[in-house]
């Protein structure tokens, strides 16, 4: 497996039969990046057959169209929702979500003020009668992947997410779990929760799920014994409320 790095998520490309699956893409401006980032892997655009989306949020999804205007042939993976979500351009919460404590809602308000690109925007994707739609845990072989593994809905973070779960241990995780700000108490959590019981039965469901080792959108990859001590830590009276759309 390769990791393309960009400045704040993990892209991950998978080989079958000489041939990629990307998990996630980046943002919309870091088309540049993601070239060259591709370049130093020694992959071409047209070596990838398919594009699984962990769920729609923009640095997961801002470079769909540009990929699919250099290839044509690559599959786009994503949830039902996901595919629905795509289609408005913007990220989609419930009436109300959560920061996960205070000191993650005040860096996010500073970002929010000191970084314009940081829209929670991204290029509207329709969607192609060659996309592959998961509406329930799926093996791979049940959509042609000759790959031993399955994806798995583990909404939580976003209602749309997934992660995809290989026979040899590994877990790519998108948002279901990450790595990273842990001095701001994110204990493994996210910045953001949509909902909080699906948030951590996710988490649970990855751990039923004999993997060994995650791989974030952020931050390195983790043993799942991070999971299971950081079960729960994460309080709810902690988070703070946050109006959605």
């Amino acid at each position: 497996m390769k990791i393309l790095k960009l400045k704040l998520t993990n892209c991950y490309l998978i080989i079958v039969e000489s041939r990629y699956i990307l998990v996630d893409t980046g943002y919309e401006w870091e088309w540049d990046a993601f070239q060259k980032g591709l370049e130093e892997l020694n992959v071409r655009i047209s070596d990838i057959d398919y594009l699984l989306i962990t769920h729609h949020h923009d640095d997961h999804s801002g470079l769909i169209t540009n990929l699919i205007d250099v290839n044509p042939k690559i599959r786009v993976i994503m949830h039902h929702l996901c595919s629905d979500y795509l289609k408005l351009g913007k990220h989609v919460h419930p009436s109300k979500f959560w920061h996960i404590n205070k000191r993650i809602s005040f860096i996010l308000a500073i970002k929010a003020k000191s970084d314009k690109k940081w829209t929670h925007s991204f290029p509207i994707y329709l969607g192609r009668d060659s996309d592959i739609i998961i509406k329930s845990d799926t093996q791979l072989k049940d959509i042609g992947i000759k790959l031993a593994g399955r994806i798995i809905e583990t909404p939580g973070h976003s209602m749309d997410q997934i992660a995809l779960i290989l026979d040899n241990g590994i877990c790519i995780c998108g948002d279901t779990a990450s790595n990273f700000l842990h001095f701001a108490g994110l204990k493994y959590g996210l910045i953001s929760i949509d909902n909080w019981e699906d948030f951590y039965q996710s988490w649970e469901k990855i751990i039923d799920s004999n993997v060994t080792i995650i791989y974030p959108a952020h931050g390195k990859p983790f043993d799942v014994i991070k999971l299971k001590k950081n079960l729960r830590k994460n309080k709810k009276e902690n988070m703070v409320v946050y109006k959605g759309n």
